[in-house]
């Protein structure tokens, strides 16, 4: 497995063990909470923060990774991964959770996680659609896969143990880190021509540069030159808001509907297999160019708003609510693959790179805010309903803002062709 193959079997693989145990952690959200007695919406943050940090620090990771290369990142990032799962097992409270699953974790996610994404913008340009599919993949069979091993360790071992299982599940990165080659070293001509640099710059000169550094590092350019950027990572924030929510509350919610814990986690598996069919038939279709990533983003959120929708009618019909969740499961798998493919149909290709990383940056926020929501609602109302209407609107507000944007994408292509031929 070298060359080009081996970036894609490398994030195949973190994704299938990263979203596992995400997903999975839906099935052990109400054993922690009669545990920790805590509310709905302080667990939902603690246990959100564990991978919406990730994405939120994905700025810096992705720049770490370029300097000192993914497998020093993906290997401390196991280390991370390892401790807070490890010591999640331990925790008599939400707050301690919040640092262990939440912090730790998280940190562990972004260092192993999103430095594979940037390996496969750098890697792959042409091709970036196909292998961005066949590495997610590896996260849609992981959601399938490993919420119904968590719901039969539970009953072993309780959610400690199983917590315990997972951090040396997780450790396992570290191998995948230990097969990524070593980053080249580039700097030879930076200082050559700091060498013949002779003149000192001034104090304004200085700060200006140092200004000007940090706002490059941390992709922020982007907002004074694309301004409309705004819109795209707006639906970005409310694409993470819907994924975090649906895939964490997904279990606890037909639990409150009183479906028994063994066939709400199978709810989850539902939603991997249509997340996986979604995925590997968008791939085809992308690859060719028959629908243009834009269209089948807002289609695939009309979908996705209309199975929120109608399930708050399900009740306790339990084929409805696991057709519901391979819908949804297939609408959110597919819709995490199209940002990334709609930023760079409509925006050009040397803002691609800073868009992944702002994209997952304000995913990220959007995870966190979603899930504190969420759990929220249920404390006051008691039910997922509400909740899951809620999410049908914000869907319905994604397609409206990619509207936007795709439309001044083609205004300002106008003018510029305009103004060509003048």
């Amino acid at each position: 497995m070298e060359g080009r193959l081996l970036p894609v079997f490398t994030s195949f693989m973190v994704m299938f063990l990263e979203m596992g145990v995400m997903k999975s952690l839906g099935v052990l959200f109400n054993p922690m909470l009669g545990s920790l007695e805590c509310t709905a919406g302080q667990l939902g943050v603690a246990i959100g923060l564990g991978n919406s940090i990730g994405y939120i620090i994905s700025p810096i990771t992705v720049n770490l990774s370029r300097c000192y290369g993914t497998r020093v990142c993906m290997m401390i990032g196991s280390v991370f991964l390892l401790v807070g799962y490890l010591t999640s097992a331990f925790v008599t409270n939400v707050f301690q959770l919040s640092v262990t699953i939440g912090i730790t974790t998280g940190v562990g996610m972004g260092m192993s996680n999103i430095p594979q994404l940037a390996v496969l913008v750098d890697t792959f340009t042409t091709q970036f659609p196909l292998v961005f599919g066949i590495a997610l993949v590896g996260g849609s069979l992981g959601a399938m896969a490993c919420p119904p091993m968590v719901d039969l360790l539970i009953g072993v071992y309780g959610w400690r143990g199983t917590m315990m299982i997972i951090a040396a599940t997780m450790f396992s990165v570290s191998v995948l880190g230990a097969l990524q080659k070593p980053p080249r070293k580039p700097y030879s001509k930076l200082k050559e021509n700091g060498e013949k640099s002779k003149k000192s710059p001034g104090f304004c000169d200085q700060f200006e540069g140092a200004l000007s550094c940090v706002t490059s590092w941390l992709s922020l350019h982007i907002f004074f030159e694309e301004r409309r950027v705004v819109l795209y990572l707006c639906a970005t924030f409310l694409l993470g808001v819907t994924t975090a929510s649906w895939i964490l509350y997904l279990v606890p919610h037909a639990e409150a509907r009183g479906i028994s814990p063994s066939d709400a986690a199978f709810l989850a598996t539902g939603g991997g297999v249509g997340n996986v069919l979604a995925r590997v038939v968008s791939i085809p279709l992308l690859a060719r160019k028959i629908f243009s990533p834009l269209l089948m983003f807002e289609v695939t959120c009309l979908v996705n708003a209309v199975a929120m929708f109608l399930d708050i009618f399900a009740g306790k019909i339990y084929t409805v609510l696991l057709t519901l969740a391979s819908v949804n499961g297939a609408c959110i798998g597919l819709l995490y693959v199209l940002f990334y493919l709609v930023a760079k149909q409509i925006y050009d290709e040397r803002h691609h790179a800073d868009l992944l990383v702002l994209g997952n940056c304000f995913f990220g926020v959007g995870q966190t805010i979603g899930t504190f929501i969420e759990g929220s609602t249920y404390d006051l109302t008691h039910s997922y309903d509400t909740a899951f209407f809620g999410l049908a609107a914000v869907s319905v507000v994604m397609v409206l803002l990619t509207f936007a944007d795709g439309v001044a994408s083609r205004r300002k292509n106008t003018d510029s062709k305009a103004s060509i031929s003048k």
